[in-house]
């Protein structure tokens, strides 16, 4: 048996404009070491790429790491990883590999009775190449897009191309925990956006053939509609029940506030236990809304942006052209 588990995006601060925001990434690799340190102790674990979220990683995120590889090696549990396309390198190196995983890119290994091949993250007129490259395995680990997680887009991944000799994938890098066919996508290890925190994260246990998702628990986070006064009354009750079941979270729950233009904000300071975030209410911007590998929408982050309005009106005029998404999407999708 061994766990699976890919975007952990670990940072101090993982939402940048969000500098209170913190913790999320030490309570996901708590849980990562808890398991590893646990009774069903696995045989490996795999990482699938983007477990660091930036090129210039602090000591906090080495330290998080650090102590999980030593968790690791107390237990004798070998780690794998592949890169993703957020993850740095010191001297040509990984950083989980400079802490002492072993890199799988290109490389079969035996995790038990099972051939595990990696493949580390390629652009998408590079990737159809590269799986037409590899060799029989149990179960593929990547870190790409693929179609039926992001619910559209074109130049990405689908079932048909994963070579017939390949029993399952693995699959980073889009923030959706879902199992079809063989393809199978953790989510992330916890959320790294507004959109994400409605969603289940966590890792996969593999075992034989059986892929079963391990829950983690991350940060309450909730979005609430305050436009219009009977909107803002159902707004205040959620919050005083968010109140009242802060202490039982593993992290200080976060309530994003949309309000109308102009209209004033809650007072976080009846409400001491959250962080109550505002968010300006976005204007509709039409049925078709391009969306990001991430899982958020372009639109929405725009709307959540700073600068000048006249910068936001040329942006979204050009996101509300459905050629010009379609290009921005392609884009999007090759980095």
């Amino acid at each position: 048996m061994f766990y699976f588990g890919a975007d952990l995006h670990a940072a101090h601060r993982i939402w940048i404009d969000r500098c209170a925001v913190t913790g999320d990434s030490g309570l996901a690799v708590g849980q990562l070491r808890d398991l590893a340190a646990g009774p069903d102790r696995p045989e490996a674990i795999v990482l699938g790429g983007d477990v660091t979220d930036a090129a210039e990683t602090d000591g906090y995120v080495l330290d998080l790491l650090r102590g999980f590889m030593e968790t690791c090696r107390t237990a004798g549990i070998p780690v794998y990883h592949i890169t993703g396309n957020h993850d740095p390198a010191i001297d040509g190196r990984s950083i989980m590999e400079a802490l002492g995983s072993q890199h799988i890119g290109g490389r079969t290994v035996a995790i038990g009775a099972l051939r595990v091949h990696g493949l580390d993250y390629l652009a998408p007129d590079r990737i159809r190449q590269a799986l037409a490259d590899v060799p029989p395995c149990d179960y593929l680990v990547m870190h790409q897009s693929c179609k039926h997680l992001l619910g559209y887009g074109t130049g990405v991944l689908t079932d048909d191309d994963i070579p017939a000799h390949v029993g399952a994938v693995l699959v980073g890098h889009v923030h959706t925990q879902d199992s079809r066919g063989r393809i199978h996508s953790p989510g992330s290890m916890q959320p790294t956006s507004r959109d994400e925190g409605c969603k289940a994260h966590g890792i996969l246990r593999i075992e034989g053939a059986s892929v079963t998702p391990v829950r983690f628990r991350t940060r309450l986070i909730e979005t609430l509609d305050a436009t219009d006064p009977e909107k803002k009354m159902q707004a205040v009750v959620r919050l005083g029940r968010l109140q009242a079941q802060a202490a039982a979270e593993p992290l200080q729950p976060v309530a994003f506030v949309m309000y109308s233009k102009g209209d004033l904000p809650l007072d976080q300071a009846a409400y001491p236990s959250l962080l109550v975030l505002p968010l300006e209410a976005a204007p509709e911007a039409g049925p078709a809304r391009a969306d990001t590998a991430k899982g958020g929408g372009i639109l929405s982050v725009l709307d959540a942006m700073e600068g000048t309005p006249e910068a936001k009106a040329l942006v979204r005029s050009l996101l509300e052209s459905a050629d010009q998404r379609k290009t921005i999407h392609d884009w999007l999708n090759s980095k």
